[in-house]
């Protein structure tokens, strides 16, 4: 008996706070088309809009071109029609990622959002709606030398998306932006 409550234990530490591992966690968008888990649902296609309110997507070279890019696909956006990206969107999806779909199974979706701002030291964080996808959806401030870039996130059982805003914001638009983003860039067929 001991043992199973020290295992019980455990269990619950490794798994931050009781929380299932994001993989499991019922969060996204096959549990929003209604199949269960093993279920088959509806393909999904993930891609970046033309448009989205005021950000059109911009074509032509890469900004990232010669840098370490970051996991996943990646989409610019202007909003002020000077040509220059005022907003990136980055999605990772795990049809086309194995070892997002390998993090899932053992993070937690707090851990996802926790290890991602840390990583980009992000300020005051803040929890949003993540609207009908599901998931978790967070938003904080990036350090800068004049305007702060907003960086907001989300993360369910299939997928890990951000959206960084330059030239400051508040961190509720921000978090509105972001899921204007995510809802125009993921769709089931």
């Amino acid at each position: 008996m001991v043992a199973a409550i020290v295992a019980l234990g455990v269990t619950r530490a490794l798994s931050f706070e009781g929380e299932p591992p994001a993989a499991r966690s019922g969060a996204g968008s096959a549990a929003v088309a209604g199949a269960g888990q093993g279920e088959a649902v509806p393909d999904r296609v993930v891609e970046g809009p033309e448009r989205v309110g005021e950000y059109r997507l911009l074509a032509g070279e890469d900004p990232m071109k010669g840098k370490k890019r970051p996991r996943g696909k990646q989409w610019y956006y202007d909003r002020d029609g000077d040509g220059a990206p005022d907003l990136m969107l980055g999605i990772d999806a795990v049809e086309w990622d194995p070892s997002l779909a390998a993090e899932k199974g053992k993070d937690t979706l707090d851990q996802e959002l926790r290890n991602f701002f840390a990583g980009a030291k992000a300020q005051d964080v803040t929890p949003f709606d993540a609207g009908p996808w599901g998931g978790k959806l967070s938003c904080g401030t990036l350090a800068a030398s004049g305007a702060q870039p907003v960086l907001c996130a989300w993360t369910d059982s299939e997928t890990f998306g951000s959206v960084l805003l330059g030239g400051g914001g508040d961190l509720a638009g921000a978090a509105k932006t972001a899921l204007a983003f995510r809802t125009a860039a993921e769709k089931r067929g």
